[in-house]
């Protein structure tokens, strides 16, 4: 392989064996310790060979980068009591992985015809059936990439553990208008504000059978999905209003569906500390929340300066400051 220049590869991996009287090396003087660099090896490539597919390490071999033939073995360093030396890796494999691979990895050598007792031991892995194998040593999921044992991305390491990539949802408020009203017969003055609401996916997966519940603390909401009878609303059990998509809705990675437009009522005469819950998701997503508190100074500056026909940009500014609690999720533009 040498003179071939046979490079390292997705399924082939070579190791120059820590070889001494140190604690980080094979013990040629007790035969009875593999080493603790010789261990870490064994663990890195037996976790991410069997979180791949499978490989085989060659250990004995110095290996060098190169820029024209990538990772090649440069010079044969045969082990020696090699026989020993792969009885101590047989023995160790229970140490590499959780779940622990032993009986399916397979160990043996190839003697050094020139050296008595010398040669290259060989370590086969099979990809694992019990996907993904924690590597005991370094406590962390590794994998083959190319020449080289990377750590699993979050991505993938959730698929391999049957949890797919999930949607991220998050509501877009935007739209904002407020109109006042007197009911004179009851000398009453209240405001209404309306805006619309949709559902951002930001995550890398589809979402499916969006939900949202809207319960409302001291302010009176309606909400008025923009499909009409296409959302099928009902009652949460704390009282608020409860929606869900159309059937079939697919809201695909960074993308907007529509969701509804609020309809806030506030009575001035009696407002006072007043709260909106936002509680949405998806199927096989967590439930996210979003609390809006609303600081009843500020509307009732807000109902004043609509009642009294005040320049409709400094009305605006006012919009934007009552439901700052929202910020910076709303988008202005």
């Amino acid at each position: 392989m040498i003179s071939d220049r046979k490079s390292e590869s997705l399924w082939l991996d070579f190791k120059e064996a820590a070889v001494g009287t140190g604690g980080e090396a094979w013990n040629i003087t007790k035969l009875n310790r593999l080493g603790d660099a010789n261990l870490r090896n064994l663990a890195k490539a037996v976790a991410g060979f069997a979180n791949s597919h499978g490989g085989v390490i060659i250990w004995g071999v110095e290996c060098k980068g190169s820029d024209t033939y990538g990772d090649i073995p440069r010079s044969k360093k045969a082990i020696p009591y090699v026989a020993e030396f792969v009885a101590q890796l047989e023995g160790h494999i229970s140490r590499t992985t959780l779940p622990p691979l032993e009986e399916q990895v397979e160990c043996g050598w190839i003697e050094d015809p020139e050296l008595d007792g010398h040669g290259y031991p060989w370590t086969y892995v099979p990809t694992g059936t019990e996907r993904p194998y924690w590597d005991l040593q370094a406590k962390e999921y590794r994998y083959r990439s190319g020449s080289n044992f990377e750590k699993i991305p979050h991505d993938v390491l959730s698929g391999m553990f049957g949890r797919p990539p999930q949607p991220r949802l998050k509501l877009r408020h935007h739209s904002f208008s407020v109109a006042s009203k007197t009911q004179v017969r009851r000398d009453e003055e209240w405001l209404s504000m309306r805006w619309q609401t949709d559902i951002i996916n930001e995550g890398p997966s589809i979402a499916r059978d969006l939900y949202v519940l809207v319960d409302q603390i001291g302010v009176q909401i309606e909400t008025i999905p923009y499909f009409g009878d296409y959302w099928y609303r009902s009652e949460s059990e704390s009282g608020g209003l409860a929606f869900t998509s159309p059937v079939n809705t697919r809201v695909v990675p960074r993308s907007i569906v529509k969701g509804f437009t609020c309809h806030l009522k506030v009575t001035l005469k009696t407002i006072g500390s007043s709260e909106l819950i936002f509680r949405y998701g998806a199927d096989r997503t967590k439930l996210h929340q979003d609390r809006v508190a609303f600081d009843s100074e500020e509307i009732k500056n807000l109902a004043k300066l609509t009642f009294d026909r005040i320049d409709g940009n400094y009305v605006t500014d006012v919009i934007h400051r009552v439901f700052d609690p929202l910020r910076p999720e709303i988008d202005w533009g």
